[in-house]
């Protein structure tokens, strides 16, 4: 009797050929970070930044490709969630949310 004809080789095949199917499903769809990895925001005040310090490089301008009303509206957003924040906390965590959504893809 031929090796390849013996039915325990037929059915360890074909159970080879289901697991390699399975994981090569499961590793493209892994390959996105899981919800449950990823790192919880910290509900720590966020640090105010000073008058003194020079003025910084707009840096949700630049995350935004130069578009002033999307930056705007960005801004605008984290000031209707925390309505006593100023203008430069309202960007910096609009900087972070597009910070994060990017993360996400």
């Amino acid at each position: 009797m031929d090796i390849f004809s013996h039915p325990l080789f037929i059915i360890l095949a074909a159970f080879a050929c289901v697991l390699l199917v399975h994981y090569l499903l499961t590793a493209r769809r892994s390959s996105r970070r899981s919800p449950l990895l990823v790192r919880p925001v910290s509900m720590s005040p966020r640090p105010v930044p000073t008058s003194s310090s020079p003025p910084a490089p707009d840096l949700l301008l630049k995350a935004c490709l130069g578009d002033r009303e999307l930056a705007a509206r960005l801004a605008d957003y984290e000031k209707e969630r925390s309505p006593g924040i100023s203008d430069a906390v309202a960007r910096q965590r609009a900087l972070e949310r597009i910070g994060r959504d990017n993360d996400r893809w």
